[in-house]
């Protein structure tokens, strides 16, 4: 987090950071690394706190989002991209995902088990109507893995049937 922190001020993009943090939770104003510690401002106690005190799931946001920021023209792989995170800031986070690695130009692979991550991917996907997603569904067929790469319509029309898309 702190290598990547450092990204983020190099290339001027603090404020925009702490603007998606603010979205994640109104209490909170400023992320910044103090004396090699991740820490947050909350506006409640008006002081900075250690990261660590408010969960595994806040932590996951900002690495995810800080990592996103410093990936223009490149790619990024998150595995297990729901861990941490309570469902209600999945619909959040799938948004910023979509919306900024258009703007940037950063192609996100992630990964899943999670049936409410997979659901939120699509509610969100299919609002923002956008025509770049695909889903990849892997499944074992006679000791091989094979993969099964849905476009936009294939994912949607398969989700809608209730069909299963968490691998066979």
């Amino acid at each position: 987090m702190i290598a990547l922190y450092d990204h983020i001020k190099e290339n001027r993009k603090r404020d925009e950071l702490n603007q998606y943090i603010l979205e994640f939770d109104q209490d909170i104003s400023e992320f910044d690394i103090i004396k090699n510690l991740p820490k947050v401002f909350l506006e409640s106690k008006k002081q900075f706190e250690d990261i660590s005190e408010l969960g595994h799931g806040l932590k996951r946001y900002i690495a995810i989002i800080s990592a996103i920021l410093v990936c223009r023209d490149n790619c990024l792989f998150i595995d297990e991209i729901e861990n941490g995170l309570h469902y209600t800031h999945l619909d959040g986070l799938w948004k910023i995902i979509l919306t900024l690695s258009k703007k940037l130009n950063c192609q996100v692979f992630a990964t899943t088990h999670s049936k409410e991550c997979i659901e939120s991917f699509y509610k969100v996907s299919k609002r923002l109507d956008d025509e770049g997603i695909c889903f990849i569904e892997l499944g074992k067929v006679d000791n091989e893995i094979k993969a099964l790469v849905l476009d936009k319509e294939m994912f949607f029309f398969e989700f809608e049937q209730n069909h299963e898309v968490r691998g066979w």
